[in-house]
């Protein structure tokens, strides 16, 4: 093992033994996990790994950086709730030696919030935004099986007349065979905090995750399956429920059983994708994200809260993706990106 890969398994290593008990509670900043694309959204919102040149991805998951996405750029936009959008710029260039870099600029605007004092009085309006800067890098260090990958993060929130400003790192490595019918990501993002808090003394962690990315295709099939293991930083991820069901004697709210209990906080860790190719350029994909599913659902009309699904084309030299994802029933945010590579309409190329 060349010196590179002994340097990222230390810090990885590193990484996860001073961040995860730091940050496992609660979280500043969480729009960067916000800056999805519409692949992304429909496949359950987590990092994915795809053996593809997706520039998309690797928002999330540097390690999937490779020489072929010089000169690729796309552009996402969220039509989220109550006026609120969001989107993502994104370009990556190789630099021979040294490996492929991504830029990214996230943005995130919450439209006008009527500012009231104590009594309810208002007093006209404020605006509230969100912008990050990512760099990042992916190199291959072991032929092109193994690749590493980090996100440097800079970002900046404000709201009303009060901001805040942090600094965040992403690290992950990805195992793809061969034949790109296989591969594995281990990630560890959002690591870092505040450099200046909203207010003073209120430092802010940034949404640590540890997680897990798995990536298959179905030989002679047209299917690709997507499998995350998400927040291995925490094990319980799920609550005693105060609106529960309670007992009609004494009144108390009936507990689930401790085994109830396991397998749902067990299954609140774990997102499973579906991407279809029907025909040549078209891509239909689908995903149930069990622990969004299980915070957000009303129970007396569930709709298809936890599910989100999407399409994809490849028209002329441009890629263009759309996804929706069920938060609520009644409502769903739309997801759309374009993603092109500049080299393609190089006639010399």
């Amino acid at each position: 093992m060349k010196f590179p890969s002994k340097f990222f398994l230390l810090l990885m290593i590193f990484c996860n033994v001073i961040f995860v008990k730091a940050q496992s509670g609660g979280a500043s900043f969480s729009f960067v996990d916000m800056g999805q694309t519409a692949r992304v959204a429909s496949l359950g919102g987590e990092a994915i790994t795809a053996s593809d040149d997706d520039i998309g991805n690797v928002l999330f998951n540097p390690s999937l950086l490779r020489t072929s996405m010089h000169n690729s750029i796309s552009f996402s936009f969220v039509n989220y709730f109550s006026g609120i959008n969001y989107g993502t710029v994104s370009y990556a260039a190789n630099i021979k030696k040294l490996g492929t870099f991504a830029f990214h600029a996230q943005y995130a605007n919450y439209g006008n919030i009527i500012v009231t004092d104590f009594m309810g009085g208002e007093h006209g309006t404020a605006t509230a935004n969100d912008i990050a800067l990512v760099a990042g890098w992916g190199k291959n260090i072991i032929d092109s099986q193994f690749t590493i990958g980090a996100n440097a993060k800079f970002m900046f929130s404000q709201i009303h007349n009060y901001y805040g400003m942090a600094l965040g790192v992403d690290v992950s490595a990805t195992y793809t065979l061969p034949n790109k019918n296989f591969a594995a990501s281990l990630l560890l993002r959002n690591i870092g905090g505040s450099i200046k808090p909203y207010s003073n003394g209120n430092f802010g962690w940034m949404p640590f995750e540890l997680s897990i990315a798995i990536y298959g295709k179905i030989p002679h099939a047209p299917f690709r399956v997507f499998f995350e293991i998400t927040n291995l930083q925490k094990w319980k991820l799920n609550y005693d429920n105060p609106y529960a069901s309670a007992d009609i004697e004494t009144g108390e709210v009936i507990k689930s059983s401790k085994t109830k209990m396991f397998f749902d906080n067990l299954a609140r860790h774990l997102v499973l994708g579906l991407e279809v190719i029907p025909y040549k350029n078209i891509y239909l994909r689908a995903a149930y994200n069990y622990n969004r599913g299980a915070d957000l659902i009303n129970s007396d009309k569930p709709g298809m809260v936890g599910f989100s699904w999407g399409v994809g084309f490849r028209v002329y030299k441009f890629d263009l993706s759309y996804a929706r994802s069920s938060f609520y029933r009644l409502g769903s945010p739309n997801y759309i990106t374009l993603s092109m590579n500049l080299n393609s309409f190089n006639k010399k190329r």
